[in-house]
């Protein structure tokens, strides 16, 4: 095997490792995007249940 040979290897192994840690990292970011959308959506849900509280607390 030529030094120019050994080169390409090297390349192509470093493009794949770089493309597995990409796409390790979007995984992580749409992960990340869903918890954040579930923890919204949750806070939403108990603002909802304080305001009806205090509504109906208001209200008597």
């Amino acid at each position: 095997m030529t030094q120019d040979e050994k080169m390409r290897i090297r390349k192509i192994l470093s493009s794949d490792i770089n493309l597995m840690s990409f796409d390790e990292d979007l995984q992580a970011m749409r992960k990340g995007r869903e918890d954040l959308m579930r923890l919204s959506e949750e806070a939403s849900e108990r603002a909802m249940h304080v305001r009806c509280t205090c509504n109906a607390q208001e209200g008597g």
